[in-house]
């Protein structure tokens, strides 16, 4: 990936207001941006995991697969999750 190639991605993080006043341009650069909250929760996740399990003596490699697992369920229930939010608090959604 290099900045503007179509795979690129610019990771942001500032205030709301820089973002759209600026937003286009970093579009330009690349095919998109991602939330930086959402990419540092993913990996510092993965580090308190890979560190509880070193504490028990497992190497972290062990816990890759198993990890990936877990991220891929998570981001194959992202829409169910926007439903719940949608719906507001404390609303049943049928199916889930």
């Amino acid at each position: 990936m290099s900045i503007g190639a179509a795979d690129a991605v610019i990771v942001y993080s500032g205030s709301r207001s820089a973002f759209d006043l600026h937003g286009q341009t970093l579009r330009s650069l690349g095919a998109g941006t991602t939330c930086w909250a959402l990419m540092w929760g993913i990996g510092n996740g993965f580090l308190q995991g890979a560190a509880l399990l070193g504490a028990a003596g497992v190497d972290a490699a062990a816990f890759v697969p198993p990890a990936k697992q877990g991220i891929e369920t998570v981001t194959g229930r992202l829409y169910d999750a926007v439903r719940l939010r949608a719906a507001g608090p404390r609303r049943h959604i049928p199916g889930l």
